[in-house]
């Protein structure tokens, strides 16, 4: 059994990881920081929860001294791209700060087995797609700044101080649980359930975007943590679609169709963002899942969330 903590464990992939980890049998520590609705069907009395910010030395400094978990999964962060835009000071100092606070406290305090950062494909910045796992880290946005940032200093510590830290770059992850009605996924299938056109910041079409289900980013952080070794890996099914993809992909399921009302305001974005993932397939991991069993769960998540939440 593992003490495992998770860092952003109420977010939208932190949840899913508590209910995994759960699953298995795990002591799951789960640091808390703003007051998210609770969307995933664990209890909180399942769980040591530690409410506080990871911007605070101190409180991680705490954390890692009472619990010593032998396992880490970093998945919190600052992960709005609108919002880093507008403040780009506290995405900066949460994304980056934050990681190494957690870093440098596992390093003195704690020495877990195994550290999981989330980095993600925005790491790559402007370079080339499809990125593999040695194309450069070449974020200049805000955002994806950060990532890039949080990717080395993640390396830095490998390196220098010879900690067990793997790093993950993921696409754009979608599935029931992510509330931020902004996204892309949510904002379609509530669309649908509203009988309204989905709101589209961009122009619909020319921003190409690598998307996979939830369940198989789990597994894959679950997969790499129990390895004896470190990695870096891309987790991807290989193939981008534009919003109206996505938007397509959701009507076809929910059998609701309206035009879009396209706004065309998003700025200081990547056209186009796809990851190599062939590396972790070659350790043995592959998904559960594809694109269109995510879509068809992901729809089946959130029409029942609606249901239950009447007025949502």
């Amino acid at each position: 059994m593992n003490n495992a903590l998770v860092t952003g464990a109420f977010g939208f992939v932190g949840q899913w990881m508590v209910k995994e980890l759960l699953n298995r049998g795990d002591n799951v520590i789960a640091i808390k920081h703003e007051n998210s609705k609770l969307a995933n069907d664990w209890k909180i009395q399942d769980i040591n929860l530690e409410e506080g910010d990871i911007r605070n030395y101190d409180f991680l400094a705490y954390v890692f001294e009472k619990y010593r978990p032998n396992v880490v999964f970093h998945l919190a962060a600052q992960a709005l791209v609108e919002e880093a835009l507008k403040d780009p000071y506290t995405t900066m100092i949460t994304n980056v700060g934050g990681t190494i606070n957690l870093l440098d406290c596992a390093r003195i305090y704690g020495k877990p087995e195994r550290i999981i950062v989330a980095s993600s494909d925005k790491a790559y910045g402007n370079e080339s797609a499809p990125y593999d796992e040695n194309t450069p880290l070449n974020g200049r946005f805000p955002y994806d700044c950060s990532k890039s940032c949080t990717d080395l200093i993640s390396q830095s510590y490998r390196d220098t101080y010879n900690m067990p830290i793997s790093i993950m770059r993921c696409g754009n992850i979608f599935g029931g649980g992510d509330l931020n009605w902004n996204s892309v996924f949510p904002e379609a299938i509530k669309s649908c359930y509203d009988g309204r056109p989905m709101e589209i910041r961009s122009d619909g079409k020319s921003m190409l975007r690598d998307y996979i289900y939830i369940e198989d980013i789990i597994s894959a952080y679950l997969f790499v943590a129990e390895l004896d070794h470190n990695e870096i890996a891309n987790i991807s099914y290989g193939k981008t679609r534009n919003v109206l993809d996505i938007l397509e992909a959701v009507q076809e399921k929910t059998r609701v169709c309206f035009s879009p009302k396209i706004n065309n305001v998003a700025k200081c974005e990547i056209d186009v963002q796809c990851l190599d993932g062939n590396h972790i397939r070659s350790l043995g991991w592959n998904p559960e899942y594809n694109f269109d069993k995510g879509v068809s769960k992901t729809v089946d998540w959130y029409y029942n969330y609606f249901e239950r939440n009447v007025g949502h």
